[in-house]
């Protein structure tokens, strides 16, 4: 089992050590040692964001975060705790953040902690003020529902991570004002994908959301690799460079059919073969066929979680200079549960990942 992050900010010593102890019980029930988590401490507001602040730095995001809601015995304010969800959540919106506290039940209190938990900022309420608030059981009982929730969203942690290297890269370039508001959009549109994975339980209808973010994926794609560049450019590049890519796809389409991309209408296949002549072309012809399959029903495509993280890696592969950085580590390992549809192209596109960066 992976070591988990575990931020724990609340102003009295006792709670601060109950904690620890269910978390190193915890641990050793479950593991046999008690090291499965690697846990950050404070009685402090101010250290608290210090401490989340290091982990956006240094790109280490806490995975579990249990917060006091009332700091008054530390000095702080009796809602800080409140600051601390929500820093916490621009930080890092995958963050398992607990509150740990009775005082939410406060009539001062109550509408904002309902307000953050109606938000998906809180994701999981361990009372204090609870008749069986200081059993080992109890807290055991808690933390295995955090550590579950954590273990089946490693995945997405992987997907969120290539997400910030993407909009990194972009925000570091140097464009015209006209393009401002389309790499806005990108942005706006991974953010919405890594909500809308957050909450894919609550849908119940995982093929409608796979469809809706695999557009998402293909529309930020295609921002990016337009840029600035005129109709008559695009077409010109995807003319000269059809040749050099037609043999990286020659196994899922026939040449006849790959002729008919290239008329005058300037597609999405015209961008990205003007944007690159190499093998990433594949990779994105392949996202455009999801994207064709989830926006017109007749190609009975039905998308699974595989076309999703293909959708992440094939962005990333697009926009970073540096490779090597992209996460893949959990999604290599979890290959054969992404779906049977999906499996081979994924493989695929992980190996060449591997063998060519």
């Amino acid at each position: 089992m992976q070591q988990i992050k575990v931020l724990i900010a609340e102003d009295t010593k006792e709670a601060r050590d109950l904690i620890v102890e269910g978390l190193q019980e915890y641990s050793i029930l479950r593991t046999g040692k008690p090291d499965l988590f690697r846990i950050d401490k404070t009685e402090k507001f101010e250290k608290a964001i210090n401490f989340l602040d290091n982990s956006f730095r240094d790109k280490s995001y806490y995975e579990i975060f249990f917060c006091d809601i009332d700091f008054t015995e530390s000095g702080g304010r009796r809602d800080a705790g409140y600051d601390l969800i929500e820093k916490a959540f621009e930080v890092c919106p995958l963050t398992k953040i607990c509150t740990y506290s009775g005082q939410f039940h406060g009539k001062d209190l109550w509408e904002k902690y309902e307000f953050l938990k109606h938000n998906g900022l809180i994701v999981h309420t361990m009372d204090k003020s609870h008749s069986e608030g200081g059993t080992s059981e109890w807290l055991i009982n808690n933390i295995d529902d955090l550590v579950k929730k954590v273990n089946e969203e490693r995945v997405y942690f992987e997907l969120w991570y290539n997400h910030n290297l993407v909009w990194e890269k972009i925000k570091n370039q140097k464009i015209n004002l006209e393009n401002i508001e389309k790499f806005d959009e990108i942005h706006s549109n991974l953010q919405t994908i890594t909500a809308l994975l957050q909450r894919k339980k609550q849908f119940d209808a995982d093929i409608v959301l796979f469809r809706l973010i695999i557009q998402l994926y293909h529309r930020c794609l295609e921002i990016f690799v337009t840029g600035d560049k005129t109709d008559t450019e695009i077409f010109n590049e995807s003319k000269n460079n059809k040749k050099n890519v037609y043999p990286f796809v020659k196994d899922i389409i026939k040449e006849k059919d790959f002729d008919l991309s290239y008329n005058d209408k300037r597609s999405f296949l015209h961008k990205i073969c003007s944007f690159s002549p190499t093998e990433i072309y594949r990779y994105g012809h392949i996202i455009n066929w999801y994207r064709n399959g989830s926006v017109h029903p007749q190609k009975k495509f039905s998308p699974e979680f595989g076309n999703v993280i293909f959708s992440n890696l094939t962005l990333a592969l697009y926009v970073l200079d540096n490779k090597k950085e992209i996460k893949i580590e959990n999604i290599k390992s979890g290959l054969k549960s992404f779906g049977n549809n999906s499996f081979k192209d994924l493989r695929d596109l992980i190996e060449f990942i591997e063998e060519n960066y």
